[in-house]
């Protein structure tokens, strides 16, 4: 567990300022519009990919959407649609391990995609991130987690290159 109390948020902190670091990088682009979030995203998987290769067994996939126990191998919502989560971590069977979500603006729906991904009865991922509100100099990230009680908590978190602090919501 990280100081906030998630086990990958700290990670995805550090591969996020990779991202931001890159020149020219896919969100600061000297006055012009920044890039689409599939591309950030999968700039963000690249850099969560080798900082978790040690993790043997598992894999950080984009736009995945094969779930193994499904009748049409097909990952689903709780409403039985179909779904592709930007960035998972899991063992491409059934220990699924973190699902992010990313939008450029405003968070809209991708928080309770998240929170769907991680019901029992969906994909039951163990945290899930939104990260949203991509700035030049700051973004946000909400972090997910079960808690002792069998419900999720949530934090919200400003970061920037110096770290995150959490935001009081």
């Amino acid at each position: 567990m990280d100081e906030f109390g998630f086990e990958y948020l700290s990670i995805i902190k550090e591969c996020m300022d990779k991202v931001y670091g890159e020149k020219p990088n896919l969100i600061n682009q000297n006055g012009r519009r920044s890039s689409h979030e599939q591309s950030i995203s999968f700039r963000l998987g690249y850099y969560l990919s080798d900082a978790l290769k040690d993790k043997k067994g598992y894999f950080i996939d984009n736009e995945y959407t094969n779930d193994c126990d499904t009748e049409d191998d097909i990952k689903c919502n709780s409403k039985g649609k179909g779904v592709r989560p930007d960035i998972i971590f899991h063992d491409r069977k059934k220990s699924n391990l973190f699902v992010i979500e990313m939008k450029k603006g405003n968070v809209g729906g991708d928080e309770g995609k998240a929170l769907d991904y991680m019901r029992e009865d969906t994909q039951h991922y163990k945290e899930g991130y939104c990260i949203y509100d991509l700035k030049e100099d700051y973004y946000i990230i909400k972090a997910f987690k079960h808690n002792e009680e069998g419900g999720i908590e949530n934090k919200t978190f400003k970061c920037n290159k110096d770290g995150c602090v959490e935001k009081q919501v």
